[in-house]
């Protein structure tokens, strides 16, 4: 099991699940961010940019970091479809899916980002601006702080669900391996629930806490603290341990699990 991240100048770089042994992949060209995880474990997409992210491009390469290429001309957030045929990610908040080559790229829904596919592959949990005129924009704006929720939907784009209305600025849902639960981000902490929304509660919280992601068996989450650290923890929220860096703070941040 290995755990991948953006880390210092927006590489990427793989680390083992103690936390050790961390290789840091070649650079693609611009600053390389937001890993994925084929579920093979052989193949990472990811986002490049220049340093100020005005234009964002989904890559892939292979798990050592060699056969990197574009997949976009412009993407954000890519996610794999659980059979690795298929690759989801946004466009200016807008959701589509392509093939793992890149090709046939497909229109899922508008205002969304941060998809993410169940283990069945039948759905995707995504998050949406609800407010007035915040749709678009992932700025942190007064008037848009409360206003990104969690939502469900089928694999094609069909019959969406709300799943939180707490109001909260929400974001980086990621599915349990079963399938049962949903971790995600909210208000610098980190949240879980069942996949139909009920359940919502809290896990990490005080810690700036964003972006958590499962372990494969579904008994840990790693998640980031302050763009600075690496955390693990039990699924229930107990046994928190640092996971990465070991010897200060890094800029780091938005961990994936691999899935084997």
């Amino acid at each position: 099991m290995r755990v991948a991240v953006g880390v210092d100048a927006y590489r990427i770089t793989v680390v083992n699940a103690h936390g050790r042994g961390d290789v840091i992949l070649p650079l693609a060209p611009g600053h390389s961010f937001s890993p994925a995880w084929s579920p093979d474990a052989t193949r990472i997409a990811f986002v490049s940019a220049r340093l100020d992210r005005s234009r964002p491009e989904v890559w892939v390469m292979n798990a050592d970091g060699t056969a990197r290429h574009r997949l976009t001309r412009k993407g954000d957030d890519p996610s794999w479809s659980p059979d690795g045929r298929t690759i989801a990610f946004t466009r200016s908040s807008t959701l589509y899916e392509m093939g793992a080559d890149g090709s046939g790229k497909r229109l899922l829904t508008r205002n969304a980002i941060d998809p993410t596919w169940a283990p069945d592959g039948r759905s995707l949990a995504f998050v949406r601006a609800i407010a007035p005129g915040c749709a678009g924009s992932r700025r942190l704006q007064p008037r848009c702080q409360k206003s990104y929720e969690i939502y469900v939907m089928r694999a094609d784009g069909s019959r969406q669900r709300r799943l939180t209305h707490n109001r909260f600025y929400e974001s980086h849902p990621d599915w349990s391996p079963t399938g049962a639960s949903i971790a995600y981000s909210g208000t610098s902490s980190v949240f879980v629930m069942n996949a139909d929304g009920s359940k919502q509660h809290r896990l990490a919280s005080g810690l700036d806490a964003c972006c958590p992601s499962w372990s494969p068996d579904g008994m840990r989450i790693v998640f980031d603290v302050q763009d600075a650290y690496l955390y693990t923890m039990s699924a229930d929220g107990s046994g928190r341990r640092l996971l990465y860096p070991h010897n200060g703070p890094c800029q780091c941040g938005e961990p994936t699990w691999s899935r084997r």
